[in-house]
């Protein structure tokens, strides 16, 4: 009689592998085509077939290192004897990490009694018992640790170009905005939270300060841009454990007027990593491109706002020049020193 399994099937795409998608590649891996291939192949072994599935897919989250909520949920899990065989669809789904790879394979797995099965590299646990078969496991990860470390170099670098081609290489869109629904890397106006950009900008055009504003929001109950993109995405997990009390802060507003976006303009690559799955970021100049998409605010209205958030409040009187724009990737200029 087999045995009764609790099967963990886990699933993972990372940005990269998305920003490279214009082929089968980018398909194959999709998280709809990894989960069909993966319950295929469980479907075919009627040792398996009839096993319960729990599936855990982090969409969006790199193999380079360990911290995806997904595996975190399906290795506590693990711990607790609720899941004893975890199906992957090649071993850089699981992992691009070689060293720690190794380690789930020759020691955590086979001391708390799970089965590993990894389909298109052809590896079953079970087949290695009582050996070290981890070894062509290991040099298999080193290949994909390179790989890997390529392939960031190649999407930065295709990154770059389309900044400086004016084209929007953002996960999501900026509150005001939408991705373009036709035209790849294009922002398109949010009608709704766009008329939410213009009332910040009138009110401090009109003399109002960020805290002001803010307290002015939040009494007409008007959603924070968090709690706006969860009405909008609530299958997202970004904002899924976000407080559902209206709470604009001073800050939400600084940096509303201090983004360039509003103008029609990018100003993209801020930061990048200093490695492969390093959080560690440097510091790089900006590409700044103009006209990229339609704009909320006008130039000249952008930079007497600028003027009010200056001088706390007072209603300009002329033009100022165009302030460092601030964002929580930017670094930020100090207003008093402006």
């Amino acid at each position: 009689m087999s045995k009764e399994y609790n099967i963990g099937i886990y699933i993972r795409l990372s940005m990269a592998d998305e920003d490279t998608g214009y082929g089968s590649k980018a398909e194959s891996d999709s998280i709809g085509n990894q989960r069909m291939l993966i319950n295929r192949f469980l479907d075919n072994h009627p040792e398996l077939s009839h096993c319960q599935r729990s599936e855990f897919a982090d969409d969006g989250y790199t193999g380079t290192n360990f911290h995806r909520p997904q595996f975190t949920q399906m290795m506590e899990k693990v711990k607790r004897g609720e899941i004893d065989l975890i199906c992957v669809k090649d071993f850089s789904r699981f992992s691009r990490d070689y060293i720690e790879t190794g380690n789930y394979l020759e020691c955590t797995f086979p001391f708390m009694g799970v089965r590993f099965i990894s389909i298109n590299d052809g590896y079953d646990s079970d087949d290695y018992k009582g050996t070290t078969g981890g070894l062509e496991v290991v040099m298999r990860s080193i290949i994909y640790a390179a790989y890997s470390k390529d392939l960031s170099v190649k999407t930065t670098s295709a990154k770059i170009q389309m900044m400086k081609q004016g084209k929007y290489v953002g996960g999501y869109a900026p509150y005001g905005y939408v991705l373009h629904p036709t035209i790849r890397n294009k922002l398109a106006v949010d009608p709704e939270a766009a008329d939410v950009i213009r009332r910040i900008f009138r009110e401090a055009l009109e003399g109002s300060n960020t805290s002001q504003i803010a307290r002015s929001l939040n009494d007409d109950g008007i959603p924070t841009p968090g709690q706006y993109f969860k009405s909008k995405h609530p299958d997202k997990k970004k904002f899924s454990n976000m407080s559902e009390k209206i709470s604009w802060e001073t800050v939400m507003v600084y940096n509303i007027l201090k983004n360039l976006v509003y103008t029609g303009t990018l100003v993209s690559r801020k930061m990048k990593s200093c490695g492969v799955g390093s959080k560690k970021r440097v510091v790089n100049e900006p590409i700044i491109v103009e006209g990229t998409h339609e704009a909320i605010i006008s130039k000249e209205d952008f930079e007497l706002a600028q003027k009010v958030i200056r001088g706390g409040g007072r209603n300009p009187t002329r033009k100022q020049h165009v302030i460092q724009p601030y964002h929580k990737e930017w670094i930020r200029s100090d207003p008093k020193q402006d």
